[in-house]
């Protein structure tokens, strides 16, 4: 697996850039563990480029999302597939895990949730 990083203002986009699948998807969980240990606490996860997400890779985003909020961050989703979006609302952590077709409103919403009125 591949991640590519850039900022947009103080958010961290780390961006996808292959499969997500099987142990490939691990490198996520290291990307986002080595982030908050450098003090990262505001990230948009942009999956644009994922062309497949196994149980496995859903997996590591949840553990993603989980280990972020216990450092005191959001990690939000961006250009999720139809297939993230059903295993989002499936598994009803569509109203936690927020997925943004957009990526400035993304990038406002982490304003919004540092403010007190976000997840």
């Amino acid at each position: 697996m591949h991640i590519a990083e850039r900022r947009a203002g103080d958010v961290l986009v780390l961006v996808v850039e292959e499969v997500f699948v099987g142990e490939g998807s691990a490198g996520l969980r290291e990307a986002v563990a080595r982030f908050i240990k450098l003090g990262e606490r505001n990230i948009l996860l942009d999956l644009a480029m994922v062309a497949r997400i196994d149980s496995a890779g859903f997996g590591e985003v949840i553990r993603s999302y989980t280990d972020i909020r216990n450092a005191g961050g959001h990690l939000k989703l961006l250009h999720a597939s139809e297939r993230i979006k059903t295993l989002l609302s499936t598994t009803k952590l569509a109203t936690i895990i927020l997925n943004y077709d957009d990526e400035d409103a993304a990038v406002r919403s982490f304003e919004q949730s540092t403010e007190g009125g976000g997840v």
